[in-house]
């Protein structure tokens, strides 16, 4: 039975796909009855995975032609797979570089999916002790320093969704109200970087600056990442200056060309 779940499963997603790649492939867009012959399915059945799309973004229909082109989910997801790649690249040399210097963990973090930050690359401290962080490991952005870095310098009103939601508390330390988030992220366009102590585990602190596109928006965050004993709730520009200017380093890499934010403390 299990079996059988799992085969109609992929086979839902086979015509998804399937469907998503006669619309790219059609200039002008594709109608339902066109789609229902080319992939010799009934009209009805094609009609419901095409509603589900569209409703998912991933497909939109022209009110004058009732055909239907590629949606803004996949142009987004297009472009953030693109700029990740773009980034992961030009990242690694810059973050080995730092972590050496530092000896402390190095995080990677871009933007993942209802307002959370998602981790796409981790370098672990060279201290005896260090802080490993789970690549794909995702987290709202109210609650760690890549997320309020972002939320300070992002052209996209990620603070403002906080409004409407309940803070996630994962220890004592974790902002919960959103007029502390806000002021939190308000410092942290003062000063040029973010910080989270404690606030998804204890004795655990990050700072994070931001990292900018040719476009000059923040599309994800370079992190310090340790314990309180060698990363104080009050960080030394010591460790703050070689961390911007890392950051700075991607950016400009990525096709910056803004006045990157100078760090104070």
């Amino acid at each position: 039975m299990a079996n059988d779940k799992a085969g109609s499963s992929v086979k839902s997603l086979q015509v998804a796909l399937d469907i998503l790649e006669e619309v790219a492939d059609a200039r002008d867009g594709a109608g339902v009855s066109e789609l229902a012959s080319k992939l010799q399915m009934t009209k009805g059945s094609v009609f419901r995975y095409v509603r589900t799309l569209a409703e998912r973004g991933y497909l939109n229909q022209n009110p004058e032609t009732s055909k239907y082109g590629l949606g803004i989910r996949l142009h987004l997801l297009g472009e953030l797979a693109a700029s990740r790649i773009d980034l992961l690249t030009v990242a690694d040399p810059v973050m080995r570089q730092l972590r050496d210097q530092l000896s402390l963990t190095i995080n990677l973090a871009g933007i993942g999916r209802n307002s959370s930050v998602i981790v796409l690359k981790s370098l672990v401290g060279t201290l005896v002790f260090e802080i490993g962080v789970r690549v794909g490991t995702e987290l709202p952005m109210s609650a760690t320093s890549q997320g309020k870095v972002i939320m300070a310098f992002s052209k996209r009103p990620y603070l403002s969704a906080y409004k409407r939601q309940k803070l996630q508390a994962f220890t004592k330390f974790t902002t919960t109200d959103y007029e502390t988030l806000e002021k939190e992220v308000i410092g942290a366009r003062e000063r040029g970087w973010a910080m989270a102590a404690q606030e998804t585990t204890l004795g655990i602190n990050a700072v994070s600056v931001p990292i900018f596109d040719s476009s000059g928006d923040c599309i994800a965050a370079l992190t310090l990442c340790g314990s309180l004993q060698f990363l104080p709730v009050e960080p030394d520009l010591s460790q703050v200056e070689p961390l911007a200017s890392s950051g700075e380093r991607i950016s400009m890499a990525l096709g910056y060309r803004g006045l990157y934010p100078k760090p104070t403390v």
